[in-house]
């Protein structure tokens, strides 16, 4: 016989043991999953939690539980997890024998988004079961789809304004591309569509050198010139600097 013909008998005999170890792990994994239909006992939850409690969770996952520890679907628990009021993200794992545990992190409010949503730092908006809470959040607003850019200006324009002691309480994105704010202290500021960073530099500069001493008279600021500035005064009418 040729070695050739050796070379190959060799390589079948080696093909045909491997086919034969995979089949009977196969085999032994069904019969081990048959012999051991574990139920699940134990929901863990691990995360730094103030709004979702352990009961909801388990509330939310019983009729999940049923299942038994190899056939859970840990893609749909993760599912109805990520859809519960305030979580922002969940990971969800077995562990032997008998526990499902869910490792959770919840929304951070920054603000309200309209006047039943609130709103996180990456601009995702979610509802929770109530509003009364957060009422001294600030006020976000703006059309559909906005949510990220309105959330953008927001930490970019009270970071600026920060400089001078004043923060926005409300900050809305009209239709039509312009900004609208008020602070802290009531102040209103029309900011336009365009160069809104420049804008609110422009207004800190006019605030520290011409409005410092006389800012709690002021009411209204527009900006949507392009180099001048309209004060609105709360004693008298509009002048323009």
């Amino acid at each position: 016989m040729s070695s050739t013909v050796v070379d190959l008998l060799v390589r079948i005999f080696k093909t045909l043991v491997v086919v034969v170890v995979l089949l009977a792990l196969y085999q032994g994994a069904l019969i081990l999953k048959e012999k051991y239909i574990v139920p699940i006992q134990h929901v863990r939850v691990h995360g730094n939690l103030d709004y979702v409690s352990q009961k909801a969770v388990e509330e939310r996952l019983a009729p999940y539980l049923s299942s038994n520890f190899f056939e859970l679907d840990l893609q749909a628990i993760t599912d109805v997890i990520d859809d519960m009021p305030w979580v922002e993200r969940a990971v969800v794992s077995r562990v032997w024998p008998d526990t499902v545990l869910i490792e959770m992190q919840e929304q951070v409010p920054v603000a309200r988004w309209g006047e039943k949503a609130l709103i996180n730092h990456k601009g995702q908006t979610f509802q929770p079961l109530e509003m009364e809470s957060y009422q001294k959040l600030p006020l976000l607003s703006g059309p559909n789809r906005s949510t990220k850019q309105v959330m953008d200006n927001y930490e970019l324009i009270n970071g600026l304004l920060s400089k001078i002691n004043q923060s926005i309480s409300r900050i809305e994105m009209r239709e039509r591309g312009s900004w609208f704010i008020v602070t802290n202290t009531g102040l209103e500021i029309e900011l336009g569509r365009d160069q809104t960073e420049e804008k609110v530099k422009r207004f800190i500069y006019f605030y520290q050198t011409e409005l410092n001493d006389t800012s709690d008279d002021v009411a209204r600021v527009d900006l949507r010139y392009p180099k001048g500035i309209a004060v609105t005064k709360k004693s008298t009418s509009v002048s323009d600097i």
